[in-house]
């Protein structure tokens, strides 16, 4: 009886703590610009401030904004000019809500999987869910192969 009671108690308290968790993450949650992301993804990431920017990030930030131009980063030349242009001038003519965003970057972990895709942008709120995931199989698998 004593070992169902502790089972029981753990279960409770994990349940507890998991949604305590849940909305501690919806509580300070910190909106981020799918748009910075993407660019940041293109700039070299050499972050030598060459752009008259501090790095990479703010120049992304930037970039986004509309207050620097894509070709703005003297590292990564014209292919990364053209790949930024690429990258924010599809997201400003689609004008994507949040969850299509979200959608499109799942859909493209297909390609990935396929090993035909070499770039994926995912928003944050993706990447926290597929981390966990994949934190979880290798738990599993860990388990299958410690039998």
């Amino acid at each position: 009886m004593g070992i169902v009671l502790a089972g029981i108690v753990v279960g409770v308290v994990g349940i507890i703590v998991a949604v305590l968790l849940g909305i501690a993450s919806e509580a300070f949650k910190v909106e981020v610009d799918e748009r910075v992301i993407n660019v940041r993804a293109e700039l070299p990431g050499n972050n030598c401030g060459g752009c008259g920017y501090a790095g990479c990030d703010a120049m992304a930030e930037a970039i986004a904004k509309g207050l620097a131009p894509a070709n703005g980063c003297p590292v990564g030349g014209a292919a990364t000019a053209e790949e930024i242009a690429k990258v924010y001038n599809a997201i400003k003519a689609s004008n994507p809500d949040e969850k299509l965003v979200q959608l499109k970057s799942l859909e493209a972990l297909e390609e990935v999987a396929k090993g035909e895709a070499n770039k994926i942008f995912i928003p944050f709120e993706a990447t926290q869910a597929l981390s966990s995931l994949g934190a979880m199989s290798d738990v599993v698998k860990d388990k299958k192969d410690n039998k």
